[in-house]
C-alpha cells in the first residue's frame, strides 16, 4: 500500500477531528460497539493481519515517504507532545491527529494520541473512547515493536484473573 493512501479506519478515525473544531458534537462511536462480540473478534482477526503487514515493514524514516508529508507530521509530532506535557490536551490531540493523518506510521504519535484517548475516556468514562485509545497503543506497537510504553499500556487491556 503506497504512503499516500491511509487506513479506511484510520481516516475516520481521525478525520472528524480535523474539521473545524467549533462545532459542538458528541464523540464519535465505532460501529463495532454496536455489533456482537463474536462479529468483533471475527472482524479483528481480518483486520489485525492487515494492519500489522501493512505498517510492520515501515518506519519514520522509510525512504519511499513523502519527505514534505514526513516532516510536516514530525512537525506536529513534536507541537502535539509539547501541548501534552502542558495539559492542552484538547490541543494535544488535533495536532497529533493531524500528524498521523499525513505519516501514519509515527508510534510516537499514535502512542501520545492513545494517551490522550485513555485520559478522556477515564475522566468521562467513556468506554469508546478507552477502546480507541488501546487502538492506538496496539498500532504504536505494531510500529516499533521496540517501545515499551505501549506494551505496558496495554496490559491495562487484559483480563484480570480473580
Amino acid at each position: 500500500m503506497p504512503h499516500t493512501l491511509k487506513p479506511l479506519w484510520l481516516v475516520a478515525l481521525i478525520a472528524p477531528a480535523c474539521a473545524a473544531e467549533s462545532e459542538p458534537r458528541e464523540p464519535a462511536r465505532p460501529a463495532a460497539a454496536a455489533a456482537p462480540r463474536a462479529v468483533r473478534d471475527d472482524q479483528d482477526r481480518i483486520e489485525r493481519p492487515r494492519v500489522a503487514a501493512a505498517s510492520s515493514t515501515r518506519t519514520a524514516t522509510d525512504a519511499s515517504a513523502d519527505p514534505k508529508a514526513l516532516s510536516e507530521a514530525q512537525d506536529l509530532l513534536q507541537q502535539g507532545l509539547a501541548a501534552y506535557h502542558v495539559g492542552a490536551y484538547d490541543e494535544a490531540e488535533t495536532l497529533l491527529k493531524r500528524s498521523i493523518t499525513l505519516y501514519p506510521f509515527l508510534a510516537p504519535a499514535n502512542l501520545a494520541l492513545g494517551k490522550i484517548f485513555l485520559l478522556k475516556g477515564a475522566a468521562n468514562r467513556d468506554e469508546a473512547l478507552i477502546q480507541s485509545a488501546r487502538l492506538m497503543f496496539d498500532m504504536a506497537h505494531t510500529i516499533d515493536p521496540s517501545l515499551r510504553e505501549p506494551m505496558v499500556l496495554l496490559e491495562l487491556f487484559k483480563p484480570r484473573g480473580n
